[in-house]
């Protein structure tokens, strides 16, 4: 017996049990003999007489959602990618029709009695699967690529988002390294270390300067609920967005200066930074992280 995963199958206590039975169908020993290293994968019955495209796509997705390979973002079905960096990218019809067979075998009936064969599915196939409903139901949903671990609130309580696909976020760490707990004393001093070398006009800037290393991830982790910086009626809100920007003699409107975190550093003529490890500040910093 062959049997293709019936995980969200029946939708409904009425569904006919003939509907059911055109995904999981009686196959011989001999056509599992033939499949070879189809038979390995579960088996799914492309779309036909007795199978439904509803039906077959239940069975597709609902294989490939757990592996966490394949996303649902934006309203279509997505997937990592790395070439010569890290990116999404949307699955197109073509792409499709051999990213699914890394799933499953699809099988196409030969007869009641004579079980069923291996087949390809069209690239027609594959978007009728790529529009079905079962794509939203099925996959996990991403939200986006991280480059480093984030930390988020959830349910009163902390979150670490790290290494892979996290379900509580959707977010993808693609290049996570798991935190080093420290004591708040010492990471207080590590950040001050930062930022020694820099000549601030007030304690205020430098402040702000120290602000700015945590605000980004506080913001993105939920941690910070209100739109920072924030003071009074804004035109644009800024909460979904941080642009950090360096400019000699900045001019800004009353509406950009009310959005702004500005930090004054006075300029030192032939000043040089102290190294780090035998790099520049920058250098570390990118090492490091």
């Amino acid at each position: 017996m062959s049997i293709v995963p019936m995980s969200g199958l029946v939708e409904e206590e009425g569904d006919d049990l003939e509907e059911v039975d055109a995904v999981v169908k009686p196959t011989s020993a001999a056509s599992n003999e033939d499949d070879g290293l189809w038979s390995e994968k579960p088996k799914v019955f492309v779309p036909g007489d007795e199978t439904t495209i509803s039906h077959a796509s239940e069975a597709l997705f609902s294989v490939i959602g757990p592996k966490r390979r394949l996303f649902w973002r934006g309203g279509q079905v997505v997937e990592i990618v790395e070439d010569g960096g890290v990116h999404i990218n949307p699955l197109d019809a073509v792409a499709a029709q051999s990213r699914f067979e890394e799933f499953v075998s699809f099988q196409k009936m030969i007869g009641v009695f004579k079980g069923s064969k291996p087949t390809n599915i069209t690239e027609q196939a594959a978007k009728q699967y790529l529009k079905s409903a079962a794509c939203k139901k099925h996959l996990p949903r991403l939200t986006g690529l991280l480059r480093c671990p984030l930390l988020v609130e959830k349910d009163g309580g902390l979150h670490w988002v790290e290494n892979g696909y996290d379900e509580t976020t959707g977010y993808y760490v693609v290049v996570g390294k798991t935190p080093v707990e420290v004591h708040w004393r010492d990471g207080v001093q590590y950040l001050k270390k930062i930022v020694k070398d820099f000549d601030f006009v007030s304690p205020g800037d430098r402040s702000r300067a120290l602000a700015s290393f945590l605000t980004p991830a506080l913001k993105l982790g939920g941690l910070i609920k209100e739109p920072i910086p924030y003071r009074g009626a804004v035109d644009v809100d800024p909460s979904k967005f941080i642009v950090m920007i360096s400019s000699n003699g900045f001019e800004a409107t009353k509406d950009l200066a009310n959005r702004s975190s500005i930090i004054r550093i006075r300029k030192r003529d032939g000043f040089a930074y102290e190294p780090w490890c035998g790099m520049d500040l920058l250098e570390f910093i990118r090492a490091s992280f």
